[in-house]
Order: C-alpha cells, then sequence, then structure tokens
C-alpha cells in the first residue's frame, strides 16, 4: 500500500531572515499509517535532518509505482 505523509519543515527565509514552515508531500510504501511515519522519521533521521514534523498520513490512490525496465 501508498500512503501520502506530509511533513512540515522549518527553516530560515534567506530574503527575509525570518522562520519559516514549507509543507511537502512524500509516497511512503507501508503496511500501515503508523508504519508509513515510522519510515518517515528513520529516513530522515539517517539524512540527520532535525527541524520537521509529520503532520498527517493517510492513505494514497496510486496503487503501483512502474520502474523503468533495466536494460
Amino acid at each position: 500500500m501508498f500512503f501520502e505523509v506530509k511533513v512540515e519543515f522549518r527553516t530560515i527565509d534567506p530574503n527575509k531572515d525570518k522562520p519559516k514552515k514549507e509543507t511537502v508531500k512524500y509516497l511512503v510504501e507501508a503496511e500501515s499509517v503508523t508504519e508509513s511515519e515510522a519510515r518517515v522519521y528513520e529516513h530522515f533521521e539517517a539524512l540527520h535532518i532535525g527541524d520537521f514534523e509529520v503532520k498527517s498520513s493517510g492513505n494514497s490512490k496510486i496503487i503501483d509505482v512502474i520502474y523503468p525496465l533495466k536494460k
């Protein structure tokens, strides 16, 4: 199953020198909402990205991802 996970990042806007929040979506393959959120946390912690928060996770209408065939 695929889940859409919304993640909020807190950064500094270089033009205004003020804190800025940006929300982005990730497509995560998992068996449950809990697992999808855990995978996001594991992924970002491994990349040492510390200033983020999972805002929501829910079922995606995407049923599969088709990868290019290897030649």
